[in-house]
Order: C-alpha cells, then structure tokens, then sequence
C-alpha cells in the first residue's frame, strides 16, 4: 500500500508518493490507480505532467521534489508530448545544467555563441537533435526542404568548425542546445 498526498499552489498541485521498499523495483506499475486515472484528465486550460524521481528516503523530500520538477521542465521544453518522464531518463542533461551553472565550468565553446544567437540555425539544430539527427523528420517540422536542413547544419560546420557528425562535435553541439533551452 501507497501513502500519498497532494500540495496544490497557485501554480497547480504537487502530489507526493510514498512507496514501500518492496514496490520500488516495479514503480511505474505500483503507482496508484487514482494518479494512474489523473493521465486521462483532460482540460482546455492545462497540461498534465508527471516528474517521476529516482527513489528517495523521506527525509530526501526536497532532492525529490527538485528532481521530479526538472523532469517536468524538460519535458515541457523537449517533448511536451510526454507526460511521464523519470528523472533516470534525464539525470544526464541535470548533471549538465548543474555544471553549466558553476562559474569555474564553460561547457560551450566561445566559437558556438553565434550559432545559440541566431534563431534558424538555433532552431534547426534543436529540431534536428530531437528528432534523433534526422534531416527528414527535422524538414518536415520546419515545413522546410532536406537540402536546406543539410545547408544549415553545413553553415553550422562552418562558423563552429564544429562537424555535427562526429561524436565529440556532436556532443559539445548538444550540450549548447540542452544549456541554452534549460536557461531560457
């Protein structure tokens, strides 16, 4: 059995769950049926999400709450389509936000600034990173023809020297895109 409740603001509502430690390995599958019928709710004036953290002591509420809330955030920014993310599928791009926001750590090169400044090229590469680097899916969102997607990320090679195709590249492109969608 569950032990749950829930903390509504102005904002909208938090629910909290607490779970046995036997429920933990299967949570998903244990989560209530009254917060399993909230995901068929649905209103003209809002949007349902739900942050799922990784399992915490209660005495950890406040790490919990702060991990359910960015899974909310990016869900919203990245796919509002999901509903449900688990902070275990976006703990990668928290780590990232976490440094980005130390003073002593530049994850984004001096040479990408350009690229995060101006929004078509912006916006290409946030599609095409989101739709798994296909120029195809990434021109049919933008209402846009492939040879053009392939001209921008060919511009974006060339004012960054940064080659969208090779690991390291990629990886410095994405963190851009990630740091800059998180801060805005």
């Amino acid at each position: 059995m569950s032990t749950y409740f829930v903390i509504e603001t102005a904002s909208g509502a938090t629910a909290i769950l607490f779970m046995a430690p036997r429920q933990r390995k299967d949570k998903l599958s244990t989560i209530p049926p009254y917060f399993r019928s909230l995901t068929q709710i649905q209103a003209a004036y809002t949007d349902l999400y739900f942050g799922v953290s990784d399992i915490q002591p209660a005495r950890q509420l406040q790490t919990a709450n702060q991990e359910a809330s960015f899974s909310i955030k990016v869900a919203k920014l990245f796919n509002p389509q999901k509903k449900l993310i688990l902070f275990h599928d976006v703990a990668l791009w928290s780590m990232i936000n976490n440094a980005q926001q130390s003073t002593s750590t530049k994850l984004i090169p001096m040479r990408l600034k350009d690229i995060l400044q101006n929004p078509e090229l912006f916006k290409t590469l946030r599609v095409f990173f989101q739709n798994n680097e296909s120029v195809k899916n990434t021109s049919r969102i933008l209402y846009t023809h492939p040879n053009t997607i392939r001209y921008r990320l060919k511009e974006i090679m060339l004012k960054t020297g940064l080659d969208y195709r090779k690991t390291d590249d990629k990886f410095y492109l994405y963190v851009a895109v990630i740091t800059k969608m998180l801060n805005q």
